[in-house]
């Protein structure tokens, strides 16, 4: 922990928050969102949260995901290397995905586009299975006779 005077000349020490976000993202063994981590580490303001989460960005800690239209997710670097992510656009669930599944993907576009797939950062969006099989929201059935 680095300490540093504010403008005020208020000793200010500067890595507690880091250690206390990094340490709830390791016992939580799975993504969480920056709500989710501020929840787990109460004393720490949320705008303590955002910050803390930017520099271990920065520093190549953790690795931000996005998941569709919700909150981006955060998780340890090692682990966005080896996997990607799937989250069904209804419900919101998601799962993360050995990176095996999407080699198939990978040498396509490779082979095709010469474009290199990058599965850390998003989550390809889809239905899960339970979604799969209701019908659509915005779904509205055919009227019987002619047309």
């Amino acid at each position: 922990m680095t300490e540093r005077r504010t403008p005020t000349g208020r000793l200010h020490r500067r890595g507690r928050a880091r250690k206390q976000v990094l340490e709830a993202i390791v016992a939580a063994r799975q993504p969480l969102s920056a709500e989710e981590i501020a929840a787990l580490v109460p004393e720490v303001h949320v705008s303590s949260v955002y910050r803390a989460l930017a520099t271990l960005e920065e520093e190549g800690i953790v690795a931000h995901l996005h998941l569709g239209h919700g909150p981006s997710i955060y998780r340890l670097t090692d682990d966005a290397r080896h996997e990607g992510h799937i989250v069904c656009e209804r419900c919101g669930h998601h799962d993360a995905v050995p990176e095996e599944v999407f080699a198939g993907l990978a040498g396509e576009l490779r082979a095709r586009y010469g474009f290199e797939l990058d599965i850390s950062h998003f989550a390809v969006v889809g239905r899960c299975q339970r979604c799969a099989g209701e019908t659509p929201p915005h779904h509205h059935p055919a009227p019987d006779g002619p047309h």
